[in-house]
């Protein structure tokens, strides 16, 4: 019998397994083969796996000259690497026969099987209050992707499917039961959990809208458009738009009368130029566009781009610093959006290219004195809205 061990497996971000004393990988011994030779034993633990199912697993375009001994060498290996984790002899991969299996007297903690398990609570649980309990634990625990670096991996992008799908699914199964009984704050905290899933979007607005946070609503819609078009170049869902009009609808535009219309609408704290999301900047270059040609005043489009100058540049931090230089070197009759994490597209009030270039140089000098180590350079090109 082995003495009672138990290891802690976290599979979300890098894949790490660990005791007490111990962990693996070490850093500078990574192999990928190794590590999705390991975590798929330990995933399937209950089961025994036939070699040529590891063979396919883990040479999928049949590039091993030696498939059988190439897979013995590399059991070997596990072996030997995860030894370093017990102070005592132990295989932690077992074979019978022409298959290979974890050693199940060496107990396993993964990270996400408690959320698997939490998602089946969820939907045997009648009663609010514990099924609510139930879902802010699970959402606590999840944390995305498993296995990032294994995700072209057929196995691990079904995995993680099925696991969202089963988060998502408990959700919606609380949420409906928490708007029976109009429990808005407890379905916003379930909410304020980073859940990247359109449903879970729509759900958020929606009780933002139930609980009257119409301020707040008309903020998280904005960033999720801006979101979903600069990751996913898409649109947000009808549903999503459709919630959107309705806290619309709640705002105090509606009782007022003309002058107070005139005023709100003239009235603005922003001196800086106008970011918009992609949406409402497209109907903005558009309409730009339609007065252009009816008062033969031009304007002009421009594009800045992030170009990487280091491999390690940050493109979260330059395109922070980016949106934040054009933002304050621009006149506020210029307006701008992000077209994805290393683009911005500006329409400026200028009539002529000369008089945008100047603009735009600019732009570049504040960007390269206040990001001198940032590791990007930005280019530029200009066209004459006409």
């Amino acid at each position: 019998m082995v003495k009672k061990q138990i290891l802690k497996v976290n599979t979300f971000g890098k894949l790490k397994i660990y005791n007490k004393t111990s962990e693996f990988p070490q850093e500078k011994k990574r192999s990928a083969q190794v590590e999705l030779l390991l975590i798929y034993l330990i995933l399937n633990r209950n089961l025994a796996i036939n070699n040529q199912q590891l063979i396919t697993l883990l040479w999928p375009n049949g590039d091993a000259d030696k498939p059988e001994g190439a897979l013995r060498n590399l059991v070997y290996r596990v072996r030997k690497e995860m030894r370093m984790l017990f102070d005592f002899p132990v295989d932690c991969i077992k074979a019978k026969g022409r298959s290979y299996y974890w050693n199940l007297e060496i107990k396993c903690q993964v990270d996400y099987e408690p959320i698997i398990r939490l998602s089946k609570k969820i939907k045997l649980e009648n009663d609010p209050i514990r099924k609510y309990q139930f879902c802010l634990e699970m959402v606590s625990l999840y944390q995305g992707e498993i296995l990032p670096d294994f995700n072209y991996n057929s196995w691990v992008f079904e995995l993680n499917k099925s696991i969202k799908q089963k988060v998502i699914d408990a959700i919606d199964d609380t949420i409906t039961v928490l708007n029976q009984y109009k429990m808005n704050k407890e379905i916003l905290d379930i909410c304020n959990k980073n859940i990247d899933d359109m449903m879970f979007y729509e759900i958020k607005l929606n009780a933002y809208y139930n609980c009257g946070n119409y301020n707040e609503a008309l903020s998280f819609y904005h960033w999720v458009v801006d979101y979903y078009h600069s990751k996913y170049g898409l649109e947000v869902s009808q549903n999503l738009k459709n919630i959107y009009n309705l806290v619309l609808n709640k705002q105090s535009l509606l009782s007022m009368n003309i002058d107070q219309l005139d005023n709100y609408l003239n009235h603005d704290d922003n001196k800086n130029a106008l970011y918009l999301d992609y949406d409402l900047f497209k109907s903005v270059y558009q309409y730009t566009c339609r007065m252009v040609q009816q008062t033969m005043q031009p304007q002009v489009l421009a594009l800045l781009t992030l170009v990487k100058e280091k491999e390690e540049a940050d493109i979260e931090k330059g395109h922070l610093l980016l949106k934040q230089v054009i933002n304050e070197n621009l006149k506020s009759s210029d307006v701008f959006s992000k077209v994805n994490q290393l683009q911005f597209a500006l329409i400026l009030n200028c009539s002529n290219i000369e008089s945008a270039k100047i603009l735009l140089q600019n732009i570049d000098e504040a960007f390269v004195k206040a990001g001198k180590a940032i590791g990007f350079k930005l280019t530029s090109e200009l066209k004459l809205i006409i």
